[in-house]
């Protein structure tokens, strides 16, 4: 299967505008592991570029309330690895 003229679509549930990605041609025939390599070669490019990262309204409105229900609430808080873990087993 090629992947000309395919595309990934992105919603954030809501909290982001909605966004349409192109698949690069032959990513999907990758293995995983080269796929992993590419993501992480075109994040590194992305980091070595200009600092300022542009920010939706909707996204800061979502980064805001979440550090308002932080300050209420600091017992909430979840950390990270516990997070990921919940997901998984919530998934399995």
């Amino acid at each position: 299967m090629s992947d000309v003229g395919t595309s990934i679509e992105l919603d954030y549930n809501n909290t982001m505008e909605h966004t349409t990605v192109p698949v690069p041609p032959g990513f999907r025939e990758l293995p995983k592991d080269q796929q992993v390599l590419y993501i992480q070669a075109l994040w590194d490019s992305i980091q070595d570029g200009d600092d300022s990262v542009p920010v939706l309204e909707s996204q800061l409105r979502v980064a805001e309330e979440r550090l308002r229900a932080l300050r209420q609430n600091p017992g909430s808080a979840v950390c990270a690895r516990q997070m990921l873990k919940d997901v998984a087993s919530a998934s399995s």
